[in-house]
């Protein structure tokens, strides 16, 4: 059973996403978060090693662009010559993609986002389904509902594309296409605003990026499965700044023994585990696989509360048996599979060092709390 508890914490507004009597998993939303937020800027540099473009939205620092993932995707606002190729001075429609994390810039994209209860509007060219939506005939029956609308509202540039929710499975199909043509319109509305605008202006706010966070949360759950508490006191009731605070240590204990010491650097996230007083007795390499694998999903709730990303490097007990290192891969890919950040296992190094990437979007949470 899980617990969505929403209240104030250190005076933010958070969200505590408890599993039994677990914590698992933070929402937090910095006041000065800029996620999501639709700008004009002007491209002040061009970076052709690095396929990239740094742009200006008079917010005091350069955004990061990407020419190379958002090629024929560039919305031109004022364009400086004939082809379609970005130029220094030209002005671009941008949406805000991912804040800045320590001395990464924020990044924008030309894939104007707006997310629904069950659709999310993008400008991906291609209408997808959740994953998690795993009936085949309902998959074709929702991107059937999209299509159709895309085909009534003339959607035909190749660019704008469209994701069904977990959540629009058991949604009726009048609602989801109702849905589909206000975030289109809302969409479309924006790109047009644009035009003619200088440089530096915001085009849109996203002002409700704590409401759009606990509605994605709603979205992974029937609503059975979910319970929601908005008391003042559920914080204390539910001991929360306790368990948080444990989990924001430099040393984690494990449940049975060991710990984890989580250091972060500029470039990653390094965590070594420790066996401590753990392991006895004669079968050593059972009771390694043992810790390591409790570790990994004590690592797992670490990259969820703290909101970790970036690159991640594990020093997980040494190991003699290959078939201990299966069965442990095997369960970090389980384990980060269920994390609604993409998360990717990378690979293990010759020192058995073991590389994951979790994707960047808002900052984690210690800097928001420490801000």
């Amino acid at each position: 059973m899980y617990t969505l508890v929403i209240g104030d914490y250190d005076h933010h507004k958070m969200g505590f996403l408890m599993e039994d009597s677990r914590l698992v998993e933070t929402v937090n939303v910095s006041g000065d978060s800029i996620l999501g937020n639709i700008y004009t800027a002007r491209v002040v540099k061009i970076v052709k090693t690095i396929e990239a473009a740094f742009l200006d939205a008079g917010l005091g620092d350069t955004f990061y662009y990407s020419l190379k993932d958002n090629e024929k995707r560039h919305i031109f606002v004022r364009h400086m010559s004939n082809t379609d190729k970005v130029c220094e001075g030209d002005i671009l429609l941008v949406q805000v993609a991912r804040e800045a994390v320590k001395t990464k810039k924020a990044e924008a994209s030309a894939n104007i986002e707006f997310i629904g209860k069950n659709v999310v509007i993008n400008r991906l060219g291609v209408i997808g389904v959740s994953k998690k939506t795993h009936d085949s005939s309902k998959r074709e029956e929702l991107k059937n509902i999209v299509e159709d609308v895309f085909k009534e509202q003339h959607i035909d540039d190749g660019c704008v594309g469209a994701v069904l929710r977990t959540g629009a499975a058991e949604e009726k199909s009048e609602i989801i296409k109702e849905e589909t043509i206000k975030l289109l319109c809302k969409q479309r509305t924006v790109i047009e605003d644009s035009r003619n605008r200088a440089a530096g202006e915001l085009i849109y706010e996203n002002s409700d990026l704590f409401g759009n966070a606990i509605e994605e949360i709603k979205n992974r759950f029937p609503e059975e499965e979910l319970k929601i508490i908005e008391e003042d006191d559920a914080i204390v009731k539910l001991d929360i700044d306790n368990k948080l605070s444990k989990l924001m240590k430099r040393v984690v204990n494990l449940p049975n023994g060991g710990c984890l010491y989580v250091d972060m650097t500029e470039a990653m996230t390094v965590i070594d585990v420790n066996s401590g007083r753990a392991v006895s007795g004669k079968d050593k390499e059972k009771s390694f696989l043992k810790i390591n694998t409790e570790a990994m999903d004590m690592i797992g709730r670490l990259l969820r509360v703290r909101n970790l990303s970036g690159m991640i490097i594990i020093d997980f007990i040494s190991m003699k048996d290959p078939e201990s290192y299966r069965v442990l891969i095997n369960h970090i890919k389980e384990v980060i599979s269920k994390d609604p950040v993409k998360t990717v296992y990378v690979d293990t190094t010759g020192l058995g060092l073991v590389e994951l990437t979790r994707q960047k979007k808002a900052r984690p949470l210690h800097e928001i709390l420490r801000g």
